[in-house]
């Protein structure tokens, strides 16, 4: 069965800006931009480093 972790506050994240939270040993990376939600796996697929540690440009987070 899964269980809900709460893993930030929608407070704790500026608009077009990010946040990583560790839960059950995986990182994941959360973005808002202009009112939208997003989260996803914190992993850059080029690079192998940590997506939230890059930027948000425009729409889109962009690799560190």
């Amino acid at each position: 069965m899964s269980q809900w972790h709460e893993a930030t506050r929608v407070a704790q994240i500026g608009n077009r800006s990010r946040k990583t939270v560790t839960l059950t040993g995986a990182a994941g990376g959360f973005f808002i931009l202009d009112g939208a939600y997003f989260a996803r796996e914190d992993l850059c697929n080029h690079i192998g480093s940590d997506l939230s540690s890059g930027r948000v440009a425009g729409e889109r987070a962009v690799c560190p």
